[in-house]
């Protein structure tokens, strides 16, 4: 019997991050895929625990080159930072209160997933140092 899977949303829980959107469609799973060592999520955009993106949410410079991240927001409320490699471990954990310039000049250069948390909302995303 087959299946056919279809999600619209795929989330990897990796340190509870969510790594990327894609699209699946698979007969069954590939031979290589041992489906004990990792789960697959559905998320639905009503999905009512899922937090909302942080609004007006901008960082910058990226990729970083001076060793300084600025991270702004509309509310501009208290941040909590952390920075993950790409292997989901986290390098970095802070609370911006009265800057929003964080400093990650002991990062060594590559690419990393910064979460920050801002109330009840939430924004993810690629953070390159150079």
């Amino acid at each position: 019997m087959k299946k056919n899977y279809l999600l619209t949303f795929i989330a990897l829980l990796v340190m509870h991050l969510s790594i990327g959107q894609s699209d699946l469609y698979q007969d069954s799973p590939p031979d290589f895929i041992d489906a004990d060592r990792f789960s697959v999520e559905a998320v639905s955009d009503s999905d009512p625990d899922q937090q909302k993106e942080i609004d007006g949410f901008k960082m910058y410079p990226n990729p970083v080159t001076n060793g300084l991240l600025t991270i702004t927001s509309n509310r501009n409320l208290t941040k909590n930072i952390r920075i993950y490699n790409v292997l989901g471990k986290e390098v970095m954990r802070t609370t911006l209160t009265t800057t929003n310039t964080l400093n990650v000049s002991t990062l060594v250069p590559g690419v990393y997933l910064l979460k920050v948390t801002e109330a009840n909302s939430q924004s993810i995303r690629k953070l390159v140092i150079k």
